[in-house]
């Protein structure tokens, strides 16, 4: 039986249908070339090491790995629900409602290091880990004023309520540590809930934006400090700075059920799995700031070969559009396989320019694709390593 959770974010999603823009997806479109093992991806978290990503699949029970070349398979199963994960020390960590499970991905398969069981829990959410090798999980109570926040010791095992429930907590669906103010930022679920900060020093909870967007599933930190977070009421995704001083930004947009959001520190990309369409999309922040060519407005619509070309491991794409276009360009494999969206906005008229950083990628032919609604074209490009 499907939990209150995703019941109410289903009905959520049958009154936003037909006002959302078009779908980013990843993998979903990708299945001829390549079997789709995602089912309900509520978490994807990258794996240095191996140089994957390992995605929780709620429905399902099981964790997919997928790997640098796109292609997937199980790596833990026989679960009846798994949430949040994520990696410390080589060890995946990850929450199956009532329980907190570590297995180390130093062996192969995975070996269970640690199995806990915490009473009085309700829905074991998000998960992160602080300094101090302490883990911190999210319990989320849909019908109650029960919800609460655990701390594991990783190295004892011993688990507390570090966040009792009573204590002003909204609905935690993610949490992150913040080190540099010794403290956890909170997402919650509920339209217009808070953003909250929790003391490490003494467990206190605060709201730092009153009235946020909400409906939030999940919250991911650069290593600049800024924060990422994904709602289900627009099915966007929102980036705040650091200190939460500025209202957020969309930095993409068009997902389905965007759930709980990782980073990636060196390819410097957000996973953000599409727990409805059963996909994930894999966002660049190295071309987030796309560049806008001053000059005269262009007469028609037109991709450029990109520069340079053969190129390692930078290159830049240049396009010109004649109206205000909803755009999108994507990057894909020899084949077909979505390797990162660059640009998935609105844009007004003119010649634009964003770069592509393909050092995570092997060497080889990828394709480029500018698509509006009036125009769509298709350009090859060499990364040479």
């Amino acid at each position: 039986m499907e939990n209150e959770k995703v019941q109410h974010k289903a009905k959520i999603l049958q009154l936003l249908t037909g006002l959302l823009p078009s779908i980013v997806f990843t993998l979903l479109f990708n299945s001829s070339f390549a079997q789709n093992l995602l089912s309900g991806p509520e978490c994807a978290s990258y794996d240095p090491i191996g140089n994957r990503y390992l995605v929780s699949c709620y429905p399902i029970g099981k964790i997919v790995q997928i790997d640098s070349n796109g292609d997937q398979s199980y790596l833990l199963s026989g679960f009846t629900r798994v949430l949040s994960n994520v990696i410390h020390n080589n060890i995946l960590y990850f929450s199956t409602v009532t329980a907190v499970r570590g297995y180390s991905l130093s062996t192969n398969p995975p070996q269970l290091v640690m199995n806990i069981s915490i009473s009085g829990s309700k829905q074991l959410d998000g998960m992160t880990v602080d300094n101090n090798g302490n883990l911190y999980v999210a319990d989320y109570d849909y019908s109650g004023t029960n919800d609460q926040i655990f701390k594991i010791n990783l190295s004892t095992q011993a688990w507390s309520t570090f966040v009792p429930p009573g204590v002003g907590l909204g609905s935690p669906q993610d949490i992150e540590f913040d080190l540099e103010n010794n403290r956890l930022i909170v997402v919650n679920w509920f339209t217009g809930s808070p953003i909250q900060a929790v003391s490490l020093s003494d467990s206190t909870v605060t709201n730092i934006v009153e009235n946020s967007i909400g409906n939030f599933d999940g919250i991911a930190r650069d290593t600049a400090g800024d924060y990422y977070i994904t709602s289900w009421v627009t099915n966007s995704v929102y980036k705040y700075d650091k200190n939460f001083a500025n209202p957020p930004i969309v930095i993409s947009s068009g997902h389905n059920g965007p759930a709980n959001i990782s980073y990636n520190a060196i390819g410097n990309k957000l996973s953000v799995p599409n727990y409805n369409s059963n996909s994930i999309t894999y966002i660049d922040l190295n071309s987030i700031g796309i560049k806008k060519i001053e000059g005269s407005l262009p007469n028609d619509y037109k991709l450029y070969q990109n520069y340079p070309n053969p190129f390692n491991p930078s290159t830049n794409i240049k396009y010109q559009i004649v109206k205000n276009s909803f755009i999108t360009l994507k990057v894909y494999n020899i084949l077909g396989k979505e390797v990162t969206t660059l640009v998935n906005e609105k844009q007004t008229p003119g010649t634009y320019e964003v770069s592509w950083n393909g050092e995570m990628n092997p060497s080889g032919i990828y394709y480029y694709t500018l698509e509006t609604g009036n125009y769509k074209n298709t350009m090859r490009m060499t990364l040479l390593k």
